[in-house]
């Protein structure tokens, strides 16, 4: 009897194995992509039914005197009253999943806009939370910006460029924090610094017909997902 006969048994008995008992690796194969996409698709159905965007328009004063700091009283009463995060049943069932908030700054031929896009039912709180630390400024809903221009760019009259910006290394050392731009209380103006004064007057000078979009989303962190330190994802 030649090798390939005896051995010719051994294989007989393995397919045979894999006919009957094979089917039991499939769930280990295919459960990743089955609990994506279950996700995406219990997610999709809740965005549609549930979630409801406003954008409200922020218009402050041309003189602030608020230190900077207070702006993180603001993100510290959106992060409270923002976060919800769902639990088992809502995130698997439901589909539920954690709202975020986008600030957005927007230069329309050089006409400069604050907006700030978040699920409808935290209005009330997200105002209150500006006006707290900000008595002075107005804020509206507005319409959105973005439905104004053609849906099929780019196009022969329009053009369009985006770009998402992350860090490549943990900023553990920052060149600079908000901290070292605390200036708003000092007496004489022109010892005042806007760390935002060199991006207000780039937009400024965008010409007609052109558009600026930046757009930041912070998703609030529960104590479970946050690092220390970290406010908004």
């Amino acid at each position: 009897m030649s090798e390939v006969q005896s051995i010719f048994p051994v294989f007989s008995y393995f397919w045979q194995l894999i006919k009957a008992w094979g089917w039991l690796i499939l769930p280990f194969i295919f459960w990743k992509p089955f609990i994506y996409f279950w996700l995406w698709w219990r997610n999709e159905n809740w965005l549609d039914a549930v979630y409801k965007p406003i954008l409200l328009e922020i218009k402050i004063p041309k003189e602030v005197l608020k230190p900077i700091r207070a702006m993180e009283s603001v993100m510290d009463s959106i992060q409270g009253s923002m976060i919800q995060p769902p639990d088992w049943w809502e995130r698997w069932i439901d589909g539920q999943v954690q709202t975020s908030a986008s600030f957005e700054i927007v230069s329309i031929g050089g006409e400069i806009h604050f907006y700030v896009r978040f699920h409808y039912p935290y209005r009330e709180a997200i105002e209150a939370s500006i006006y707290a630390q900000f008595p002075e400024a107005e804020i509206n809903q507005a319409e959105d910006y973005t439905k104004h221009i053609p849906q099929d760019i780019p196009n022969k009259d329009w053009d369009l460029f985006g770009a998402d910006y992350k860090t490549i290394k943990d900023d553990h050392y920052p060149i600079k924090t908000y901290r070292s731009f605390e200036t708003e209380q000092e007496k004489e103006e022109e010892k005042r610094i806007d760390p935002v004064s060199g991006l207000l007057e780039a937009l400024a000078k965008i010409k007609p017909g052109e558009q600026f979009w930046i757009q930041i989303t912070a998703e609030p962190l529960s104590d479970a997902d946050a690092d220390p330190g970290i406010l908004f994802g």
